[in-house]
């Protein structure tokens, strides 16, 4: 059974379907803003966040190694993701550094104690 269009289409023409999806706007994922696209280092920070008129963010990042700067637009989802995984990132270094400066401070004293052993300094030594 054709259909009044079927009719009047000539001989040997096919009929298309076009299904057209409304364009996305090009999304930056949250891997990809914690890298450079110059130097692909991942020492990449966010300076500045601000949201714009459809609920998406608009982010200026700047790379700690080269300093290159550039822009991202993201979702809210998306922008939540990326803060939550640099307040993961900012744990581990906070942690790190503690057990950094623990060690540090360790070293020291045990050091002086073996210069105190050693009568390397004495108490007079610090005496104004």
């Amino acid at each position: 059974m054709s259909s009044s269009t079927d009719a009047e289409r000539p001989r040997g023409v096919a009929r298309f379907i076009v299904h057209l999806r409304p364009a996305q706007p090009r999304r930056t994922r949250p891997r990809r803003l914690r890298r450079c696209r110059g130097c692909r280092s991942e020492a990449v920070a966010q300076i500045l966040w601000d949201v714009d008129d459809r609920m998406r963010w608009q982010v200026s990042l700047c790379c700690g190694n080269c300093g290159a700067w550039r822009e991202a637009r993201i979702t809210h989802t998306d922008a939540v993701d990326y803060r939550e995984r640099l307040a993961t990132q900012r744990r581990e270094i906070a942690r790190e550094l503690d057990r950094l400066d623990r060690e540090r401070m360790v070293e020291q004293a045990e050091a002086f104690i073996a210069a105190l052993r050693h009568d390397i300094v004495a108490p007079a030594d610090f005496a104004s």
